[in-house]
């Protein structure tokens, strides 16, 4: 299970809220995260320990969750790719040599084209699957600070 802390920014209607984390190696650059100022980032959480804006919370994200998400996110588009690059060069091959560079990339770029609508389609259909999870409030707002 991957955990990291953070401070809510924000508790929306929904049951979600926004979390502030600071970035690590475990989630460096993966995505999921809308990076901010420095080595913060804002990441979208359900709320299910009832946090309020301010509290520093403990964000899980179980690893059976996280392959698959790593696979969908990097090795699906990236097999996707591959395979209409080499379609694109092989089609392309047969009607000119000149065309086979173009169409592979051509077929590279289409490859990127569908993942992204994959992932989109999975992400909407997935319910929230992918989205880490407020465990724990580690102090709430106000609490053990200097007044």
């Amino acid at each position: 299970m991957l955990v990291e802390s953070g401070l809510v920014l924000e508790v929306l209607p929904d049951g979600t809220a926004r979390v502030s984390v600071e970035r690590s190696d475990a989630c460096a650059r993966c995505g999921a995260c809308h990076k901010s100022e420095g080595q913060t980032m804002v990441a979208l959480a359900r709320n299910e320990a009832g946090a309020s804006a301010g509290d520093l919370v403990e964000l899980a994200l179980p690893t059976g969750v996280f392959l698959p998400a790593v696979f969908m996110v990097f090795g699906m588009p990236l097999a996707l790719a591959a395979a209409l690059a080499a379609l694109g060069w092989l089609v392309g091959k047969t009607l000119d040599r000149r065309v086979a560079v173009f169409a592979a990339a051509g077929g590279a770029a289409c490859g990127m084209f569908l993942a992204g609508l994959i992932l989109r389609w999975h992400d909407r259909r997935s319910g929230g699957r992918y989205v880490p999870v407020i465990t724990t409030i580690l102090r709430r707002a106000g609490e053990g600070t200097c007044q």
